[in-house]
Formats: structure tokens, C-alpha cells, sequence
């Protein structure tokens, strides 16, 4: 489920794509953090359709293929709304370039495509998902606040998604347990470092009301989704409890504040 990075790419190279919101003030920086999105949701699309192959290469169920295939329709979506916003605050018109997927048909190692799973969908997607709850919260733009209540919504999905792999893969291979614990040792071990907490300065206020995340606010909304999200979910995962969803949801901005 590994993702391709990309550069952005004049927009002559791809079909142009109708503007659906209204031009604003040009802002340079609001313009590349929803590019950066955009170009982010278009890897997601390749980093989908290469899992939906790797799903049916291990015999996955019927549902967990469906969903992947949703989830690669959702990110199609994700990245036109990030560009069109993108270009809203500035004069360029930048878009997605090729997204390479070499590779895609050979024959995959199921260990390699869980623990890539559990890096990119485990904790990539919900971390993405409960970053959009968090910039809606403070996002003052209506056609911004409906792009991050989709991404949240739909995002959440997509981190659901991998959880119910990596427990069917478990389930069904139980000598990828203790390869799964390790992973998420790994990555969980941020949760330590901090408690998540940031006193916004101006300049996060700003990129906020337009619905973007600085630096500093997404590193400690990471520390807190792994220790209050990422955590609880993996322990029940790693006791046998198979895969539950949090009460919270990883859609909402509850979730990204446990209590």
C-alpha cells in the first residue's frame, strides 16, 4: 500500500479540469498546501489500485477488495478538489504528473504488504483522516470546510480499510503476529516522545482558516492520534480481539483529542 511520490506538473500535460470554485486573493502558501494535498490524494490513487491487486493476489475477501476499489474512486475525488482549491489561491496551474506502478503485477510477499499496510493505512490514513477533522475545526472557507468534511469522512474509511486487512491477515496467517507487533512498536514509539500539545502562533492561524495544518500542528496531532487512536486499536488488534472500530471514529475531531 506504499505510496509513489510525485512533482507537480504543468497542467498542459494532463486534461484540463473545469474551475469549480471562485478565484480569491492569490496566497502563495495556502496554493502549495493544497497542492501538497492534492498531490498526496492523486499517490493515494495509485497506492489503492496496487493494493486492490495485492488484495486479490492473497485471496482477500470480497469486501476488503471492494473497499479498496471505493477508496481509489474517493482519492480521485480528494486530489481534483485539492488542485481546484490550489488554484483558487494562485495564478499557476499546477497538477499531477505520472505516477509510476512498476511492479504492480508481480507476485507480492504477504508479510511486506502488511507491514506496509500498517505504516501507510494503519497510521498514514488515520492520521490523514483526523488531520482534516482537526483543520475543519478551524477552518473558516465553505468550499474548504466541505473539501476536508469529505476527506475526513471518506478518509476514515480508507484507515478502517487497512485495519480490517492487517486483522484478516493475522487471522488467517499467525505467523504475521509477531512481525505486526514490532511494526507497530515502531511506529508507536512517537507516542513517547510528547504529549501533543502546540500553542499556535499567527502564522498557524492563518493557514488554518484556510484549512491547512502547519508543520508544528501536524507533528503533535501525530503524537496524539498514535498514543490516543493508533495505540488502543493496535493493542486490541495484537490481544486477539480482532478489529473494532474506536467509539470516536477516525473521522471526527473527538478522536483526535482523547480524553
Amino acid at each position: 500500500m506504499s505510496k509513489q511520490h510525485e512533482s507537480p506538473s504543468p497542467r498542459s500535460r494532463a486534461a484540463p479540469l473545469e474551475r469549480q470554485v471562485e478565484p480569491s486573493e492569490p496566497n502563495a502558501g495556502v496554493a502549495r498546501g493544497w497542492l501538497a494535498l492534492g498531490l498526496r490524494a492523486h499517490a493515494s490513487v495509485a497506492a489503492f489500485a496496487r493494493f486492490s491487486l495485492q488484495l486479490l493476489q492473497l485471496g482477500a475477501p470480497a469486501e476488503l477488495v471492494a473497499a479498496a476499489a471505493t477508496a481509489m474512486q474517493d482519492e480521485i475525488q480528494h486530489a481534483r478538489a485539492c488542485f481546484e482549491l490550489a488554484r483558487r489561491h494562485s495564478s499557476d496551474d499546477a497538477g499531477p504528473g505520472r505516477l509510476a506502478l512498476d511492479g504492480a503485477l508481480e507476485q507480492i510477499d504477504p508479510a511486506t504488504v502488511v507491514l506496509d499496510t500498517i505504516r501507510e493505512g494503519c497510521v498514514g490514513q488515520t492520521l490523514a483522516a483526523l488531520e482534516a477533522a482537526e483543520a475543519l475545526q478551524h477552518c473558516e472557507e465553505p468550499a474548504a470546510r466541505a473539501v476536508l468534511a469529505r476527506i475526513a469522512r471518506e478518509g476514515g474509511h480508507h484507515a478502517e480499510l487497512a485495519w480490517r486487512f492487517v486483522a484478516w491477515a493475522i487471522e488467517t496467517r499467525p505467523e504475521l503476529g509477531e512481525p505486526v507487533r514490532a511494526a507497530f512498536a515502531r511506529e508507536l514509539a512517537g507516542a513517547r516522545r510528547g504529549r501533543g500539545i502546540w500553542t499556535m502562533s499567527a502564522a498557524d492561524r492563518e493557514l488554518a482558516r484556510h484549512g491547512l495544518l502547519s508543520a508544528a500542528m501536524r507533528a503533535a496531532l501525530r503524537e496524539r492520534v498514535l498514543a490516543g487512536v493508533v495505540a488502543p486499536c493496535a493493542k486490541a488488534l495484537l490481544a486477539g480481539a480482532g478489529w473494532k472500530r474506536p467509539d470516536a471514529g477516525f473521522g471526527t475531531n473527538d478522536a483526535a483529542h482523547p480524553a
